[in-house]
């Protein structure tokens, strides 16, 4: 695990930088196609910089994170998000089944998203 968070730490992931901010851009513009302000959102693995979150904030979204690493929030898993981000994530997952069962179960049964990006 230190292994894996120090390789984390060396990707360049400043959520000033423009280039970064485009590269997620279709994430940002998908939830703001898909979801309200008003609407909880997580994002899922959302790393040492957590541009989707900054971006859809300065929006006025209402948005958690949570990431292991670097944004280990425990009370995620007593909540109902609207809509899950999982940006740059889905491919580390271990074990996909366990982890998109787990993703679901932070979903509203009826109206929630989960918006993947990889």
């Amino acid at each position: 695990e230190e292994s894996e968070k120090q390789r984390y730490l060396e990707h360049n992931n400043d959520i000033y930088d423009l280039g970064y901010q485009n590269f997620v851009s279709p994430v940002v513009s998908k939830v703001k196609s898909l979801q309200s302000s008003h609407d909880l959102g997580l994002d899922f693995g959302s790393g040492p910089g957590p541009i989707v979150s900054y971006l859809l904030a300065e929006n006025g979204y209402s948005i958690q994170k949570y990431d292991p690493y670097f944004f280990p929030n425990p009370s995620i898993w007593n909540q109902v998000f609207d809509y899950i981000i999982a940006c740059e994530v889905v491919e580390h997952f271990y074990d996909p089944y366990k982890e998109f069962a787990r993703l679901r179960t932070l979903l509203h049964p009826e109206k929630g998203n989960l918006i993947v990006y990889t």
